[in-house]
């Protein structure tokens, strides 16, 4: 799990500085690759986008990559979903949530990933009226948005420094 944890932790600096989805998982798979023990979870990735690039965004699809139930599956299947998605919100989320395995953890990593790359303005309001708590939310989502950018050569799969540039 420690390595699907490091891989989206890079996966999200990697966004946060700019990158397109696509470059970003192809960065994180590569960091992904220096660490003992990697197969798993590299391999889990690999098939994500090798059904992005050859399979139909569906519920069918997405349990070709597993339940979710499994770190590495359920971070494929939020990269696959995202990826999927082309930039809409609702129909990754949707897709991320509707399978038979472990869908809230899908589904909120593929909405942390969509929610980086596409902002609030890109998630429906039926999804946001109704959240408890939206205003403390929102502010630590600018909190954390706003930090200072973080040194790529800490955050490192298997143990993420989050350390501040002075």
């Amino acid at each position: 799990g420690y390595l699907a944890a490091g891989a989206m932790a890079r996966l999200i600096a990697v966004l946060r500085e700019g990158a397109s989805l696509a470059d970003g998982v192809t960065d994180m798979m590569t960091a992904l690759s220096r660490h003992p023990d990697h197969g798993e979870c590299l391999a889990a990735l690999r098939s994500a986008m090798d059904l992005w690039r050859s399979a139909p965004p569906c519920a069918e699809t997405v349990t070709r990559l597993g339940g979710g139930w499994i770190a590495e599956e359920a971070l494929a299947i939020g990269v696959y979903c995202a990826l999927a998605a082309e930039g809409d919100f609702e129909k990754g989320l949707v897709l991320a949530v509707n399978h038979g395995g472990d869908s809230d953890s899908t589904g909120a990593i593929a909405g942390n990933i969509m929610g980086l790359m596409l902002g609030e303005a890109a998630i429906p309001a039926k999804f946001l009226d109704p959240l408890e708590l939206r205003d403390l939310i929102s502010e630590i989502a600018a909190d954390l948005f706003g930090m200072r950018r973080v040194e790529m050569a800490r955050v490192e799969i298997g143990r993420v420094g989050m350390g501040r540039e002075d």
